[in-house]
């Protein structure tokens, strides 16, 4: 039962319930009348009590529930919960107090176990998360000679059963990497182990490959990619390009895995600026599935997928969401969501970069381009709306239009107002006729046959150069589109006419011409390879023999440091650990 008590002005019992003469050590409530707690309490616990009553007998304010820690008359430490409140006569003055206490030892023990379970539940996490983080590079070292030898395995010479046996191997070991590598970078944020760099890198450069590294994938689901960032956003910043990268491929990843038809858009603007900061606001928006509300919310749990049937027919490990939304915060962010179930989903996070000194702002009027029209025919508005930041960015004037037919009314309509387009490009996929038929179109109308046309073709689809020509282009593009390779084709058509048409490059397709002339024939470099595993070592070596290089090797920084004393490389590909 509680203890009950009344105690004058001077803190003297004046009467007590029997279980507050029990907790004292006395038989009868009779002898606790007079005493105070100095004859029953240590000298600092009497003091405290001593101290409140007398506050509340100055203050009138009284003391509820407070958690005091006390001694039995055993001397073992019990716990209890106290309230005291003035005690007043008719006239409102007050004569003494009124006290309650509770013994809350059993609650208190309780607790104290529950934190010291929790505490050594974290402590055992946290000791399996510094393992993890610990082992990282002993876990990836022989995945990464599994991947690096079946893809040398696959640019050899192997009949189609073989091939088939080594694509699923490469295909599968590459999803175990890919997991290993989530498990090992969320026991590294657990652990506390992960540390963003701060360095200067190119925002366009790693948005524009971030989109490129699943464009293969989008394209295999015949699903429409697109990329584009603000004329206005500040490209040349300080922070961390490969995390910022990995954040952007998970979140582009997701978007086209959970999309069966529709596009995927990531976008990039400027939220705010100051001469010395710039913030970023990245999006990836899909026309996939969708969340269900109720789902939302546990995403971004490590391990968790909207549902069951998720993993099932998806497959992941429900680490990504939560390692992207971790590593925002670690940079100042907040990964956030928009869903609509069965419409698809938005996710978006803003974070603040350094920009970097002696960079000023593009002036477009200052390109070569610049005054040029451009008219872009694609079905996809976003498409249309990325090329036309990119001609902003580039001084280019820029219209756009769905179909074939309209494209044919809007060229013939600019040529009789006397503004003719410079160049259009033609997206090969349209409904109606494909890009290449509208280009046989549009050279055969002679007021809008000058128009230097361009053929927009998804990333993989092989270019036969002959019927390209026989089209009337002058040119051809790769989805996702880089502006550096717009820039560098529209420049060549509209003011190199007379050259050969303007193609992607070797690198960009280079999955098309296994014999091409290997890059160390055409650049010769002197390469030092530092690796102490010897499997990674030929790997390495062996990935360099196929581009015509060969290296000197040595196994760690010392004798890295020693060789470059004795001889002067051009390149030094050094393991980070």
């Amino acid at each position: 039962p509680d203890r009950i008590y009344f105690k004058d002005t001077e803190s003297k019992f004046l009467q007590a319930s029997m279980a507050m003469a029990k907790r004292l050590g006395l038989k009868d409530p009779s002898e606790v009348v007079g005493k105070t707690d100095f004859d029953f309490h240590p000298p600092e616990l009497a003091r405290e009590f001593f101290a409140d009553e007398q506050k509340i007998l100055l203050t009138g304010t009284p003391i509820v529930n407070k958690v005091e820690r006390q001694l039995a008359i055993d001397g073992s430490e019990i716990w209890a919960s106290v309230t005291k409140v003035p005690l007043r006569n008719r006239a409102g003055f007050i004569t003494g107090i009124i006290g309650i206490s509770r013994d809350i030892t059993g609650i208190k023990r309780v607790e104290r176990e529950l934190q010291q379970a929790r505490d050594t539940a974290l402590e055992s996490t946290r000791l399996k998360s510094q393992f993890l983080a610990a082992m990282s590079h002993e876990i990836r070292t022989p995945m990464n000679g599994v991947v690096g030898m079946i893809e040398l395995l696959l640019d050899t010479e192997l009949a189609p059963q073989q091939r088939e046996f080594a694509e699923t191997v490469h295909s599968s070991a590459y999803a175990l990497l890919h997991i290993i590598n989530d498990i090992l970078d969320f026991s590294k944020i657990e652990a506390g182990k992960l540390t963003l760099e701060t360095t200067d890198f190119d925002l366009r450069e790693v948005v524009e490959r971030s989109a490129e590294l699943l464009a293969h994938r989008a394209q295999a689901k015949n699903i429409e990619l697109v990329s584009w960032m603000a004329p206005d956003v500040s490209s040349h910043l300080r922070g961390d390009p490969v995390r910022i990268q990995q954040i952007l491929v998970n979140l582009v990843g997701n978007a086209v895995k959970f999309t069966e038809h529709g596009e995927v858009v990531l976008r990039v603007i400027k939220e705010s600026e100051t001469d010395t900061h710039v913030t970023v606001k990245f999006s990836v928006e899909d026309s996939g599935i969708g969340i269900a509300p109720e789902a939302q919310g546990k995403i971004f749990q490590a391990f968790t997928q909207a549902d069951g049937s998720t993993t099932r027919k998806y497959g992941g490990t429900g680490l990504g969401l939560s390692i992207s939304r971790q590593l925002c915060e670690l940079m100042g962010g907040r990964l956030e969501l928009d869903s609509t179930l069965g419409a698809g989903s938005t996710f978006w996070f803003s974070i603040t970069l350094e920009k970097q000194p002696g960079h000023p702002a593009r002036d477009a009027a200052k390109s070569r381009l610049a005054g040029a029209r451009l008219f872009v025919v694609a079905e996809s508005t976003s498409l249309r709306h990325a090329f036309a930041s990119m001609a902003n960015y580039l001084g280019l004037g820029c219209a756009g239009v769905r179909t074939g037919d309209e494209a044919l009314h809007a060229l013939r309509d600019a040529a009789a107002s006397n503004t003719p387009f410079d160049a259009a490009i033609l997206d090969i996929k349209l409904t109606g006729a494909d890009g290449l038929t509208l280009a046989q179109n549009i050279r055969a109308e002679p007021e809008i046959a000058d128009t230097k046309l361009i053929l927009l073709t998804p990333l993989g689809q092989r270019l036969d150069v002959e019927i390209l020509r026989l089209a009337g282009l002058s040119g051809s593009l790769l989805k996702p589109v880089r502006l550096a390779r717009l820039e560098e084709c529209l420049l060549r058509v509209l003011t190199h006419g007379d050259q050969p048409l303007s193609l992607p490059s070797p690198a960009e397709t280079a999955f098309l011409h296994r014999n091409r002339v290997p890059p160390g024939e055409i650049r010769p470099l002197s390469i030092l390879l530092v690796e102490d595993n010897s499997v990674n070592q030929r790997v390495a070596l062996l990935q360099l023999k196929k581009l015509g290089y060969t290296a000197d090797t040595v196994l760690n920084g010392e004798q890295a440091v020693a060789a470059v004393q004795n001889k002067t490389y051009d390149v030094v590909l050094m393991d980070c650990q």
